[in-house]
């Protein structure tokens, strides 16, 4: 503020024309009042005459003082009192007051400040300045403030950054520090994560904001949102037009893919540019990521509200069946998922369990329904055994695999088993008789026709009659009991031996039903049991043996006469002996045969034989009865001969030759003395 004396005329002290700190002062005073901005302070002050002295007012000019106020904001007028006596300004004298003012922050672009300075002289040399033209009003002085571009953002509530406290904010609670904000809680992979702000205009005019984000990992979704008191979201969209000191709230939302692995503190930077000013930013900090957690699948144990069992377990089922696994699942993600469903076994068919009772319920399906966060299904996996499968076990594993990302996904690692089938044959059944203190031997086929091994157990048979049972395999070694290994389709000869015992008196006929018991550890039923019957009978009276000896003519022995036992022969003599074999017992006797010699010092001339009753035909055998023949032989080698009764006609003498009661053969033996 600046003045001079105009005029020609010099200008007087005006009596008392200000108080100052309650003591009248006399001079001449020049006066401004603060408008529209705030008071700093005094910088200088001159007159060309008398003594300036500034003076202030903090209540509009009511009361003043010469000492400037401690809080220099309050000022309301400042003054220049210039003090002297008289006319002590002359014309051409100057003043000046300079001072220091700020525009408030804030004041609105365009605001028009303007100040006007009065002054009070004594012009005609009465001592008072009332007169005319000795107040004197300067012209206006005006200034327009210009607009100013600022923006600040920080935590929720504390745009200039100085926050503190908490909040919770889409379930989580949001911890504020200065201008960071932080999750209170580790963020799970596959969940969303988000933080509000607070961004204000603190410039003085309208301003367009443009609002970034920066810093999200890779694979993080992250998006601004509008959000509102409520904290609904609604979209968001570059640059806001906000008025000078108003706010908004904005949000940021990042979701964690679920691949996510352990991650800290993962910082995000929203930054606020103003048009023209500077940026202003402000941090959200994830302080710990913790992976997702996966799906389970397991085996069922029939309860949904327990976790499925890892362990291990065998289904078995008969080829050309089916094998049902009962499963579960548990989703241990953050968020629903559905998934797919595999098995290493083809033509696999998988269901849903709706009341975990192991059974299907409805149709196949090859995925499930999407499974909310920590909740468990039952399902059931149905496995076909191959038509014609050996005996045994493989591995057979199933797996889930989320739709939302394959590679979360879980497998159970199973065993199926293709049961054993238990079937087979033990045959022929068998009769024979013998006398006391004989044996019969029966041979019979144990024939396994399933699809496993088998172990064949024939316990001791308890004879009622008194008789003894052995078993063998090789019709050598005979033992009360016999256990053998038959493979897969295999079959084994099964010897049975019956003897009687030697003191045996009386007849009888004991039919014994032996049993042979097949088992298998992989046979749902371990055990099959067969059956065969032999039939043996124990003759009360054996057989007689009749020889006789005839004188012939001839070695044809075209007639005959009968030789007397120890009557003489002598040379050249042809001798026939007949030997006739009867069964005279009340049973079928079995393998029976005739043996006889040459006698010493005799030539053979011929052999025969027949049959007298019964139906059979006679075998012949010069080789102790290693080999048989229905052809007559013309030598005996071993100088024996054996015949016998065949009634099978298999070509040969065993014990399946059946010698009826009263049936007969005979064995004919001719010689020449020598």
């Amino acid at each position: 503020m600046n003045g001079s004396v105009s005029g020609g005329a010099p200008v007087g002290a005006v009596s008392g024309v200000v108080t100052v700190d309650g003591a009248p002062r006399d001079g001449v005073l020049v006066r401004l009042p603060i408008s529209g901005e705030t008071f700093a302070g005094v910088t200088a002050s001159a007159s060309s005459a008398g003594t300036p002295t500034p003076i202030y007012s903090t209540d509009n000019g009511a009361t003043w003082t010469a000492t400037a106020p401690t809080t220099l904001s309050t000022v309301t007028n400042v003054a220049l009192l210039v003090s002297g006596s008289g006319a002590f300004l002359p014309s051409g004298s100057t003043f000046s007051l300079s001072f220091a003012a700020t525009v408030p922050a804030g004041t609105p672009a365009g605001t028009v400040i303007t100040s006007t300075a009065t002054s009070v002289g004594d012009g005609n040399g009465n001592g008072t300045g009332t007169d005319s033209g000795e107040v004197v009003t300067a012209s206006p002085v005006s200034n327009t403030v210009n607009p100013v571009y600022a923006a600040l953002a920080g935590p929720f509530g504390y745009p200039g950054g100085n926050a503190s406290g908490s909040y919770t904010f889409g379930g989580r609670a949001i911890d504020r520090l200065n201008d960071t904000q932080t999750a209170s809680a580790a963020v799970t992979a596959g969940t969303t994560v988000s933080f509000k702000h607070t961004v204000r205009n603190t410039g003085n005019a309208p301003e367009d904001l443009t609002a970034v984000l920066s810093g999200a990992p890779s694979g993080w979704t992250c998006s601004l949102q509008n959000v509102s008191s409520s904290d609904t979201l609604s979209s968001y969209s570059n640059p806001v037009t906000l008025a000078a000191g108003a706010s908004i709230d904005v949000a940021v939302v990042c979701t964690v893919p679920l691949t996510s692995g352990a991650v800290n503190n993962t910082d995000l930077t929203l930054t606020v540019t103003p048009q023209g000013g500077a940026p202003d930013t402000t941090t959200d900090r994830v302080a710990q990521v913790v992976p997702a957690g996966q799906v389970l699948l397991g085996n069922s144990d029939g309860n949904a509200a327990t976790p499925p069992s890892t362990a291990n377990v065998t289904v078995g089922a008969n080829p050309g069946q089916n094998a049902s696994f009962p499963l579960e699942l548990l989703n241990n993600g953050p968020l629903g998922e559905s998934y797919t469903l595999s098995a290493t076994v083809p033509g696999t068919v998988f269901y849903a369990d709706t009341n975990c009772d192991g059974a299907p319920d409805g149709a196949a399906i090859t995925g499930t329904a999407s499974v909310a966060s920590r909740a468990n299904i039952c399902l059931v996996a149905v496995v076909p055994v191959a038509a014609g499968a050996p005996a045994g076990s493989s591995p057979v594993s199933f797996t889930a695999t989320s739709t939302t990302e394959v590679t979360r996904s879980s497998t159970i690692a199973d065993t199926l088993q293709a049961n054993a089938v238990l079937s087979g044959s033990f045959s022929p059944n068998g009769a024979q008789s013998t006398v006391a203190g004989g044996s019969v031997t029966y041979t019979h086929t144990l024939k396994s026709t399933g699809n496993a091994s088998v172990t064949a157990n024939l316990p001791a048979y308890t004879s009622a009659a008194g008789l003894t049972y052995l078993y063998s395999v090789d019709g050598v070694t005979f033992t009360p009991t016999l256990s053998v290994n038959i493979p897969a389709g295999g079959s084994t000869p099964v010897y049975v031996k019956v003897s009687v015992p030697a003191g045996f008196s009386g007849a009888v006929t004991e039919a014994a039903t032996l049993t042979a018991t097949f088992s298998s550890t992989l046979a749902p039923t371990p055990t099959l049991s067969l059956t065969t019957t032999d039939t043996t009978t124990v003759q009360s009276v054996s057989s007689s043996v009749v020889k006789s000896a005839l004188l012939c003519t001839d070695a044809n022995c075209t007639s005959s006469s009968s030789l007397a036992n120890n009557a003489q022969v002598g040379p050249g003599d042809v001798v026939r002996y007949t030997v006739v074999a009867t069964n005279n017992g009340t049973g079928t006797l079995f393998g029976s045969y005739l043996i006889d010699t040459v006698p010493a010092n005799t030539d053979l001339v011929s052999v025969g034989g027949s049959v007298g009753g019964g139906t059979g035909a006679v075998l012949y055998s010069v080789d102790n009865g290693a080999s048989w023949s229905a052809t007559v032989p013309t030598s005996l080698p071993l100088g024996s001969l054996r015949v016998g009764f065949n009634s099978d006609g298999n070509g040969t003498i065993d014990s399946n030759d059946a010698l009826a009661p009263n049936a007969s053969f005979t064995l004919i033996l001719t010689v020449r003395v020598k």
